[in-house]
């Protein structure tokens, strides 16, 4: 019992009912808040209970190469102040807004692969244009390899991500995609005795294709700090780095104390683009 918010009632099921899958179950109901409404009466509403449902599960597979988490949270879908009025612990907040999460990811040894669905439950008025909407992902996918050559290691990140924004004041959803692709080497020159020097390089190639933005209302936009747009972009950067590392180390006082100095030299360079 709420001395301030009246009766609820919480439950947590915690379940491992195989050894690759655990997690919880969390739901809490407030049959009726007081407080909230009554702010519902003087608004000519009536009466609702108000609840958070939360579900965190992970499921493993194939030795622990594939792994799949849930990560979702709800309330009410008008019960913007749930979370300012009524403390929750471990919810998943972003931008002040509740995460839905699925996301699946495979690991080898020269490669992983992962993709992600992810959408918001916003906890303000979507009619306000004073606010942002999260972009949701959907879905997102990454696929990265790695491996080495002597002195040399390879890597390339690659990455196709659908984001999506549901319109303010409508049911039109706008679309935006972004792929990008970073391929990447490095040499290691010398490496031994506490010692080591590498030399690296990076390319960062990223398209966007974003000919929804047109879409967005000329107050959206200047809060998102732009009036002009393309409908394709395409961006491609270099960058470079150098590093040199090493190890200095003394017996000290009754000798065996070691007193350890590692002074690194790093050099970083990428030339500027207006972005």
């Amino acid at each position: 019992h709420d001395a301030k918010r009246g009766d609820y009632y919480t439950l947590q099921l915690r379940d491992m009912p195989f050894k690759n899958l655990s997690g919880l179950i969390e739901g809490t109901v407030y049959t009726n808040d007081d407080v909230y409404n009554a702010t519902r009466k003087e608004e000519g509403k009536s009466s609702v209970k108000r609840f958070l449902l939360r579900i965190d599960q992970k499921l493993s597979l194939l030795d622990d190469d594939l792994n799949f988490k849930v990560d979702f949270s709800k309330v009410r879908n008008d019960d913007y102040t749930y979370l300012s009025d009524i403390s929750q612990k471990d919810v998943a907040i972003t931008d002040s807004s509740l995460v839905q999460s699925l996301t699946g990811n495979y690991i080898q040894d020269r490669f992983d692969i992962s993709a992600e669905i992810r959408r918001y439950q916003n906890m303000f008025s979507v009619n306000s244009m004073s606010n942002y909407q999260p972009f949701a992902l959907e879905p997102q996918i990454s696929i990265n390899g790695y491996d080495t050559y002597g002195p040399f290691s390879f890597r390339l990140d690659t990455e196709a991500t659908k984001f999506t924004l549901d319109k303010m004041k409508n049911d039109n959803k706008l679309q935006f995609v972004r792929t990008h692709a970073e391929p990447s080497v490095q040499y290691h020159i010398y490496d031994g005795y506490g010692t080591t020097l590498q030399l690296g390089g990076r390319y960062f190639l990223t398209h966007y294709d974003q000919t929804d933005l047109s879409d967005l209302s000329d107050r959206y936009r200047s809060r998102l700090g732009y009036k002009d747009q393309q409908d394709s972009v395409t961006r491609s950067l270099y960058h470079i780095e150098a590093k040199a590392k090493t190890t200095l180390e003394r017996k000290i006082m009754d000798m065996r104390h070691t007193q350890t100095l590692e002074p690194e030299l790093k050099y970083n360079y990428i030339p500027y683009k207006n972005q």
